[in-house]
């Protein structure tokens, strides 16, 4: 509400709270002049208001986060002023309640002792006041200097020494990975990790967090910026992580989603995923999926050549391997509950069978692992040169063979087309395991199976039946340009990852003038008013953070943003 951390129901709290002190005030005012009907009418509903505000705040917050107790065992400025808030705050409840009863003669009073009572009991509830502020300043709104998490342990580099063990040099331990706790959330939310992985939580938040597992694996004690937590995870299976003070076990608020699953022996090591440590509101933590090697289809070569140019056959070969690995990995984050990975791999997908580069789900970001015509495109040429072909008659059977696949392939990729499409829409497991079973990842009836079948028709046996690509003539790629909105006062979409010489359009949809400026000084576009745009093309790799210089500062604070560049 304020641009801060805190909740909406912590601002409404804190509201009411300065509202209650000036109408107390006001009470006071009015009684010193002798009207003491109207004193009574303000402020006994003000007290009654706030009994039941504080009894509702020591039971859901101080009680629950043990503030007592903590500001005893750990004295910094998060309990010790949280515990003098409640302490004066509670007098301050008691001490008006016993005002007002007496006030209407329900307990027994001295008009000259009662009105001690009631200056005492407005000089600590303006303590109260006071010290609630600075609490809400510390909790919610003061930022802590970014953490540097620990860089993570690069994928081992093992060279085959003569005489070792081959086991022991495939048994290296998956590198481990970071997560911090920023602005009241896991970044990443959703993590994907082999099993053997140790995790380890650092929090940049002023406020304590834990990490607690839903099936009671590890619940650890609060800890505060700069402090971390460990564990190893050994056992496959999906677990739900949250904490206790800012979450929930159902998975709202803060909370996260780890997906371990079995590394096969002769895998390749997993890349650690490291957090970007970032101070400001992030719309949607994204999740890294782990790429889990798609095995080479095996299939039977039935002859070797047919007498022409196969090379759209072989660059085909290579695009369908590429839509079944992102089929295959849009299917694992689908059963891990992660729909907006399912999404992604989706739109993948769809543009490998296009090759149209499209922002298909909308997120800023085009993800497209084409070669940059697609699969179709090249089935499409294939009909077409074994429809005009003048092959030998020893290769007739080959060639009508070929086409009838290559046909069957290009018509099951049109209706693949939709279920992907579908998918991003609204992902449902039927629609998702159509996609995956039309891809011939799941029987070997799927049109890429049968395409894959006929590309290898053409490769000579003594190869081994291995397909590489050809280069094709490369068409003109369409300039990207993807757009972050600007609003009072944060960039919308404040982490984007790109592709080299995509084009940020920075558009101003609030009402107060912004700027973007890289902190390295890379970009700057200088203040532009509502309605106004900015633009830069990013033609080098990195990772670039900048700011408004009105609204934000460097390292993540205020109004910020981080741009990912990738070849």
């Amino acid at each position: 509400m304020f641009g801060t951390n805190a909740t909406l129901g912590t601002d409404l709290t804190l509201l009411a709270e300065v509202l209650f002190f000036i109408l107390l005030t006001i009470g006071v005012v009015v009684q010193r002049q002798g009207k003491f009907k109207l004193h009574d009418l303000i402020n006994t509903p003000v007290v009654i208001l706030n009994t039941i505000l504080v009894i509702w705040i020591m039971v859901s917050e101080f009680l629950g986060q043990r503030i007592p107790q903590q500001a005893l065992a750990r004295p910094n400025a998060y309990y010790v002023v949280a515990a003098l808030h409640g302490l004066f705050g509670l007098t301050a409840a008691i001490l008006s309640i016993y005002c007002l009863l007496a006030g209407w003669k329900i307990l027994p009073r001295k008009i000259g002792q009662l009105r001690k009572v009631m200056w005492v009991t407005y000089i600590v509830w303006a303590i109260a006041v006071t010290l609630g502020i600075a609490l809400y300043y510390i909790w919610y709104v003061r930022q802590p200097e970014p953490v540097a998490l620990p860089d993570p342990t690069p994928t081992a580099v093992v060279e085959a020494i003569a005489g070792e063990d081959d086991a022991e040099i495939g048994n290296q331990p998956p590198p481990p990975q970071n997560i911090a706790l920023v602005n009241f959330e896991f970044n990443p939310a959703d993590l994907t990790i082999p099993a053997g992985t140790q995790v380890t939580w650092t929090s940049q938040d002023n406020a304590p967090h834990n990490v607690t597992f839903v099936d009671g694996s590890l619940e650890t004690e609060n800890f505060f910026a700069g402090e971390s937590a460990e564990f190893t995870f050994t056992d496959p299976g999906t677990y739900v992580i949250y904490c206790t003070i800012h979450g929930d076990a159902a998975g709202n608020d803060m909370a996260s989603v780890i997906t371990v699953v079995e590394q096969p022996a002769d895998a390749e090591p997993i890349a650690a995923v490291t957090a970007v440590p970032t101070i400001a509101p992030t719309e949607e933590p994204t999740a890294v999926p782990t790429d889990t090697p798609t095995p080479e289809p095996t299939v039977e070569i039935i002859v070797e050549e047919v007498g022409y140019d196969t090379t759209f056959l072989a660059n085909a070969a290579v695009q369908m391997a590429t839509a079944r690995e992102h089929a295959a990995l849009m299917l694992a984050a689908f059963n891990a509950g992660d729909m907006d990975t399912t999404r992604r791999e989706a739109e993948q997908v769809v543009n490998v069978i296009n090759g149209e580069s499209a922002d298909l789900n909308n997120d800023g970001t085009v993800e497209d692992p084409s070669d940059g015509q697609g699969l179709l495109f090249h089935l499409r040429n294939a009909r077409n040169q074994a429809e005009v072909a003048d092959v030998s008659p020893d290769a007739e059977a080959s060639n009508a063979t070929i086409l009838d696949t290559v046909n069957y392939a290009i018509d099951q990729l049109e209706l693949a087309i939709n279920e992907g499409i579908s998918i991003i829409d609204a992902p449902i497991g039927p629609d998702v395991e159509a996609l995956v079973r039309m891809l011939g990842e799941a029987d070997d009836d799927g049109g890429l199976q049968e395409a894959i079948a006929a590309a290898t028709l053409i490769v000579d046996p003594a190869e081994g039946g291995e397909v590489e690509a050809v280069p094709t003539a490369e068409p003109t790629p369409e300039p990207v340009v993807v757009t972050v909105d600007m609003e009072d006062f944060e960039f919308v979409s404040n982490n984007v990852t790109i592709k080299t010489g995509t084009t940020i359009t920075w558009i101003n949809v609030g009402n107060a003038q912004h700027s973007a400026q890289a902190e390295d000084g890379s970009f700057d576009t200088t203040l532009f008013g509502s309605g106004e745009e900015r633009s830069f093309t990013f033609d080098e790799t990195g990772t670039f953070a900048y700011f408004c210089e009105l609204h934000g500062a460097s390292e993540g604070r205020g109004m910020s943003g981080v741009i990912v560049v990738e070849e």
